[in-house]
């Protein structure tokens, strides 16, 4: 995978890859940048006074003036020991360096480079939960809910950062006021939901209110051009009205916010990286502040505040406290098994806490311990949606936490996506669902209706491999809650066995086949087979919560990962080749598409025939010194079907899997 440092970001695999992004807008803007910052830093110079002592500006200007033209000085009075000198010409800046410091008043002036630091990305990596630390120190506690709540208050934002949040916002607020009327800066997110975490980043808004109920004078509003081109001093003389700022679409409110807050950045020590993000569902500008808080500001989001007031005003009518856990404790058991992490070679597709808080709270809602989302008897809107809400009694006091996480895992492993989710009534089909939801609805994998914003699905962009990985973790999950129900680090990590092997040779199996695949672990390799399993053989999967169930191991260099039981009603390994030549000339199938069509063909004709044979087989996975061996023990069947299976997969697997390509076809 290679990477573009200028924008800081991973790029996808493919030999075209960087030459791709580096003919984008983005970059190309983002090197425009980074070459402004550093002909800047060339021209500046950074000055320190060693005694601590405030420096004399007007002197050092001056001085310095004597070796060329001082067209900007930056000095602050809470820091007046040190300022920062631009010149018109960086010979200036290099002749004044070679000086080393100078004496002024009997005190001596340091004279050092400036150094700008440069960010496009505006990415601050958060420390995530040191998860094998954490659960650990849980695996001390005797109890399930004592280990959870353990793990919740390791991991949980803390009320000194909450604090440290609400003052942020003032701050930023007493600064944008320095250039706009009547503005109010407000937190949203994790950090009002009591469901953060330590590494959670900022969500606040920014919301400009009228200041009268009479109607603007029209004629002395500025226009769109002059907000986005004039001096942004002279709006410090005459602030923006509401009025003015809603001419703006919203695209240009954040590009105009982001312009004031490179104006802040340069007078103040604790924002940085500022840039705004326009592509996203609702615009926002994306800064650092004290080098520490990732903050995404966006500008008049009441719908965004409404969504997050829903989710806390539901934990606050939880006298119990175990809603909080659930959730909680959900976001943790995702967290260590990895489905925030985007896949390889992509940067969306993975799960995010909102889904996640949704999907739970649905479970509860069809199990009849969570009323069902309804609006309240007074009508607000906010961007054309209706906001308000009102919360119906219920008591969690009686639930046990261990069998609801059992059931919320057998509830999305035997899921029907085939439905679509909605806070505010049953399940309802797709087919269905399409007759009467918004025309702006975009239907992915798994189709989660937002219950305030109802054409937004909150899980459209994520990848069915992403979905996939997760029911195969809630497998993984309730096995290892069959054989421990006191533990919730169990929960989150699959028990080991003592003994491991060492080589391919000593795979216990009635049939097995091995392959070679580079780089992939064996949970995409997994993923992929299961696929395969489905598409081409047409194996079916026990998908009763109640049998043995995906268990995943790990030491050394063996990974091991239990698939479970399957039945093959069909020999579709038999008669590929000539049905495979015709269709590849009549219709120039390839890949997955072409062996799924043949297995089509296949079983239109044996269900003509009624020509079948039934195999029931147990299959393991294993990943031994980067070798994949998968091996079948039958349980019903002919053994002769058995190795013909195994070795019609031998052959495929190989082919299908090294196409460059697999991954997209099994998408579609």
């Amino acid at each position: 995978m290679s990477r573009c440092e200028t924008c800081q970001v991973d790029l996808p695999e493919g030999p075209d890859a960087l030459e791709v992004h580096e003919s984008g807008k983005k970059h190309i803007r983002a090197h425009d940048d980074l070459e402004k910052s550093v002909a800047l830093s060339e021209r500046s110079v950074f000055l320190r006074n060693r005694a601590k002592h405030s420096l004399n500006i007007e002197e050092l200007k001056n001085h310095f003036n004597q070796l060329g033209k001082v067209t900007r000085v930056i000095w602050k009075a809470d820091t007046p020991d040190h300022a920062i000198f631009e010149f018109e010409e960086a010979s200036t800046a290099k002749e004044a360096l070679e000086m080393k410091h100078i004496e002024l008043n009997q005190e001596t002036v340091s004279i050092l480079p400036r150094r700008i630091e440069f960010s496009v990305s505006s990415t601050l990596d958060a420390a995530a939960p040191d998860f094998d630390t954490i659960f650990t120190k849980a695996s001390s506690m005797t109890s399930f809910v004592s280990q959870l709540d353990l793990c919740i208050n390791e991991v949980q934002m803390k009320q000194k950062d909450v604090q440290e949040r609400n003052e942020i916002c003032e701050r930023i607020e007493n600064e944008l006021a320095k250039y706009f009327a009547n503005c109010k800066v407000q937190l949203f997110g994790s950090s009002i939901t009591n469901l953060g975490i330590t590494s959670s980043d900022m969500d606040a808004t920014v919301c400009f209110q009228a200041l009268s109920d009479s109607a603007p004078n029209l004629v002395a509003l500025r226009d769109k051009y002059t907000m986005l081109t004039a001096d942004l001093h002279t709006f410090r003389n005459r602030r923006l009205s509401p009025e003015e700022i809603h001419r703006l679409s919203s695209a240009d409110r954040c590009r105009f916010v982001c312009k004031i807050l490179n104006e802040i950045r340069k007078e103040v020590g604790w924002v940085s990286g500022q840039k705004p993000v326009l592509d996203a569902r609702c615009p926002i500008v994306r800064f650092v502040v004290n080098r520490k808080i990732l903050v995404d500001l966006s500008v008049d989001n009441e719908l965004g505040y409404s969504k997050s007031a829903y989710l806390r005003d539901l934990l606050l009518h939880d006298a119990s406290g175990k809603l909080r856990q659930l959730l909680l404790g959900f976001r943790i058991w995702a967290l260590s098994a990895g489905l925030f992490e985007p896949p390889q070679s992509q940067h969306k597709g993975q799960f995010n806490a909102y889904m996640l808080y949704l999907m739970a709270i649905y479970f509860l809602q069809n199990e009849g311990l969570l009323p069902r989302f309804e609006h309240s008897a007074t009508s607000r809107y906010a961007a054309d949606w209706r906001i308000d809400y009102k919360i119906g009694a219920f008591n969690l006091e009686n639930q046990d936490l261990v069998h609801l996480f059992q059931r919320l895992f057998a509830f999305w492993v035997q899921f029907d996506v085939s439905n679509v989710v909605s806070l505010h009534t049953t399940p309802t089909s797709v087919t269905e669902y399409k007759s009467k939801a918004h025309a702006d609805f975009k239907y992915g994998h798994l189709n989660l209706e937002d219950p305030i914003e109802k054409a937004h699905n909150v899980c459209q962009n994520l990848s069915q491999k992403m979905f996939s990985k997760m029911r195969s973790h809630m497998m993984l999950g309730l096995a290892s809650l069959k054989k421990n129900k006191n533990s919730f680090v169990a929960l989150c990590t699959q028990m080991r066995p003592e003994s491991r092997l060492t080589n391919e040779e000593e795979v216990k199996a009635d049939a097995k086949c091995q392959i070679e695949l580079g780089n992939k672990s064996l949970q995409e390799f997994s993923e992929e087979l299961l696929t395969i399993f489905e598409e081409v053989l047409q194996m079916q999967k026990d998908t009763n919560p109640t049998a043995k169930r995906v268990r995943l191991e790990e030491e050394g260099n063996h990974e091991y990962l239990s698939l479970g039981r399957f039945a093959l009603p069909n020999q579709l390994w038999i008669g590929r080749r000539a049905v495979k030549k015709q269709l590849a000339r009549a219709q120039h199938l390839s890949g997955l598409k072409l062996e799924k069509e043949v297995s089509r063909m296949l079983l239109n004709k044996k269900q003509a025939s009624d020509a079948t044979s039934v195999l029931i087989v147990n299959v393991a996975l294993h990943l031994i010194n980067e070798k994949f061996v998968i091996g079948f023990s039958r349980e019903e069947g002919n053994s002769n079907d058995l190795t013909d299976m195994a070795h019609f997969l031998q052959v495929l697997l190989p082919t299908l899997l090294a196409d460059p390509n697999v991954e997209e076809k099994m998408e579609e």
